[in-house]
């Protein structure tokens, strides 16, 4: 009711200001609009009017934010769209499979157990290359100037070995505290010098180039919420960023075909870096994944308009 009467006040204001500006411009008509004219008529003509208008006006602004709305859905949807669950899964081997790798390709459809008869479906945002091979120790060491972070992997099966893998690539996850990751993703990054990998059965040792390591994340086809997109893709990538920090602690480790011929059944990957570790940073092998994905609430249904 108060804004009702704010609006009719505001235009019986305006009809007022305009009433004097007609009678200075046309003296003539002063009768019939003047302060002292003995119309009743006139009066209640112009308060009608002012309740009508006012009526159009208060619409017209009430309807503002769904104009605002409407267009930002057409021109750029993405900034009003709502996020859909976002979480990570990890994919591991049956216990008797005989398989020794896999590739889960981005895109793959995973259903989640059902929840009173309602099941979710979501669909993994990266590719997942799996392997019979786990984590059995990672740990942090110091010489001569060389300061290595070193993640050693086993063959899960004891007639298998490295060479049986077929390996080629392998995403890193470090896991979800964010000081860690993010340390060991700027070192990687930023202070890698050199990437070693040793067998510990054989010692064979093979060596690979630092621009194996690659950044997982940051491209356009990675992005877990392009559905639809038509904004600015730095945006894109502070929503995701702070929806869920998680989806960008991985790192892509090329190059791992050279290990085909690998005799061994334990591996140590040392990573050296040309500046030491902060004293506070201890690395645990439980925090990290071989075979992780964020996964995401999207999926495609025909609906009727």
């Amino acid at each position: 009711m108060k804004d009702n009467i704010f609006y009719y006040q505001k235009e019986l204001e305006y009809l007022y200001e305009k009433r004097e500006y007609f009678i200075k411009n046309y003296p003539k008509l002063t009768p019939f609009l003047a302060y002292d004219s003995k119309d009743p008529d006139i009066e209640r003509i112009i308060e009608n009017l002012a309740i009508l208008s006012s009526k159009i006006h208060q619409e017209l602004d009430e309807n503002i934010p769904h104009i605002a709305e409407s267009l930002i859905n057409i021109v750029s949807p993405n900034y009003t769209n709502p996020l859909p669950s976002l979480c990570m899964q990890e994919f591991k081997f049956e216990q008797n499979s005989k398989e020794n790798n896999l590739i889960i390709p981005k895109g793959t459809l995973i259903k989640s157990k059902p929840i009173d008869k309602c099941v979710c479906e979501f669909k993994t945002v990266y590719d997942v290359y799996l392997y019979s091979i786990s984590i059995s120790e990672v740990f942090i060491s110091s010489k001569n100037q060389d300061y290595t972070f070193n993640l050693t992997l086993q063959v899960n099966k004891a007639e298998t070995k490295i060479c049986d893998l077929g390996l080629e690539k392998i995403n890193l996850y470090l896991g979800n505290d964010t000081y860690m990751s993010s340390t060991l993703l700027l070192y990687m990054h930023s202070y890698l010098k050199e990437l070693k990998i040793q067998s510990l059965d054989t010692d064979e040792e093979f060596f690979l180039n630092t621009y194996n390591i690659e950044k997982i994340g940051l491209n356009p086809d990675e992005s877990s919420l392009s559905y639809n997109d038509l904004g600015f893709e730095a945006f894109s990538l502070l929503r995701e960023y702070f929806f869920m920090p998680h989806k960008f602690n991985f790192l892509r480790i090329n190059g791992l075909d050279i290990l085909n011929n690998c005799q061994g059944k334990t591996i140590n990957i040392e990573f050296k870096f040309s500046k030491p570790f902060p004293a506070n940073c201890i690395f645990r092998k439980e925090l990290l994944s071989l075979s992780m994905t964020p996964i995401i609430n999207i999926f495609t249904k025909s609906a009727e308009p």
